[in-house]
């Protein structure tokens, strides 16, 4: 046998390390099975009740009855070395006077990849289209449509190290239906390109180091002014849902070079935090953290530093019952463009909190209630609102 043949027969010879896994093998259980193809349907009614600022206005609030039902069907697919998931969904969003913000919109993912001992490649795409709230600083539900292609190879050096080698694209569109819609996606459609490096080393059997390194160019077709280059690092760790402490915490470095003179550049620290402690089998503890840029909407502050955090605790109140508390923060710094006076200096802030109780049936359905408020102060009028929503909610297979 020749070298290459050899070498092919090796590639092919053993199953996949979990390391270079990227894909879920949910075929086995899944709630409906016909063969190799598993299927899990999941449905849920949410938001319905009362929220009393639909349009987050700031001095004109109009309270009104929401409901969003939201079918969803997940799929996996194994045949041979090969693995398929793939997930479909919709979105239809009630309200009960101000008719002008229903909406139904549709989301579709597939993911796939080839597992072989030592290299794995892999490939996936989405699409969704929807009308919801783009960013943390856009309260407004605008229509939107986003789109992504990725593909990439995983190649195990050993039984604890693994490297992946990833390119994507993707465009995200707001649509022009209203005149302030017009400005807002003149300022943030974009087409994103990038290609990142990941580093995986299984230091135990539930936690993973990972570094990664990425590229990421934006280009926006009416607003050239806003293309950028971006390099950034984060090492980080990944905990199996199984550990004592679940999830994952990233902390690194973004270099963000704007390609306009007028737009000032960014380096600096980089996170994502979205951890998990389960105590005694009865209380859950979420912690989550994040610090990134985001592109405004802003023609004179083309983008902000978000930096917020999040905490929740889920309490379970003997068979069958839970209750769950949440709170949240976000800081919005926004960058403005060299020259333009007053664009420097504005800092907005986000704040919420929210209260819960649930009822888990035998049938897989559990039948929730909950209450929120939420409250955003801007030094610009118009930008700050506050509101509650108060209502239940009912899921099934989540």
């Amino acid at each position: 046998m020749s070298v290459a043949g050899c070498l092919w027969a090796l590639l092919l010879g053993v199953p996949a390390s979990a390391l270079a896994q990227h894909v879920e093998d949910g075929a086995s259980t899944a709630k409906v099975r016909l063969g190799p193809l598993g299927l899990t349907p999941r449905i849920s009614i949410r938001n319905f009740g009362v929220d009393s600022n639909v349009l987050r206005s700031t001095d004109a609030a109009r309270k009104d009855f929401t409901a969003t039902f939201e079918p969803r069907l997940d799929s996996w697919l194994r045949i041979g070395n090969a693995r398929f998931a793939a997930t479909s969904a919709a979105e239809w969003s009630y309200f009960g006077r101000v008719t002008s913000e229903r909406s139904v919109g549709r989301s579709h993912s597939a993911m796939g990849e080839w597992r072989m001992s030592r290299l794995t490649p892999f490939g996936g795409l989405s699409f969704a289209r929807t009308e919801r709230s783009a960013s943390l600083e856009l309260d407004a539900r605008v229509p939107q449509t986003t789109s992504s292609q990725k593909g990439g190879v995983t190649l195990v050096i050993g039984p604890t190290l693994a490297f992946d080698v990833e390119g994507s694209r993707g465009t995200f569109e707001l649509e022009r239906v209203t005149p302030e819609g017009s400005q807002i996606a003149e300022a943030l459609n974009r087409q994103t390109t990038s290609g990142m490096l990941t580093a995986r080393y299984e230091v135990t059997p539930l936690t993973t180091l990972v570094i990664r390194t990425g590229l990421q160019r934006d280009r926006f077709d009416l607003t050239p002014l806003r293309n950028s280059n971006s390099v950034t690092v984060m090492p980080g760790l990944e905990f199996k849902p199984f550990a004592l402490i679940s999830g994952s915490a990233f902390v690194g470095f973004r270099r963000f070079r704007t390609l306009d003179a007028q737009v000032p550049d960014y380096a600096g620290m980089t996170a994502a935090v979205n951890l998990s402690y389960i105590a005694r089998e009865m209380t859950r503890f979420s912690i989550g953290a994040r610090r990134d840029i985001e592109y405004s909407f802003e023609l004179t502050q083309p983008y902000y530093l978000a930096t917020g955090a999040d905490f929740s605790v889920v309490q379970m109140l003997g068979p069958g019952w839970d209750v769950v508390g949440r709170v949240a923060a976000n800081r919005l710094s926004y960058r403005g463009l060299d020259g333009v006076v007053g664009a420097e200096g504005r800092r907005d802030r986000t704040r919420s909190w929210g209260l819960g109780a649930g009822r888990h049936l035998s049938s897989g359905v559990r039948v929730g209630f909950d209450l929120d408020y939420m409250r955003r102060v801007s030094g610009v009028d118009g930008r700050g609102f506050h509101g509650y929503r108060f209502g239940g909610s009912v899921t099934y297979g989540s």
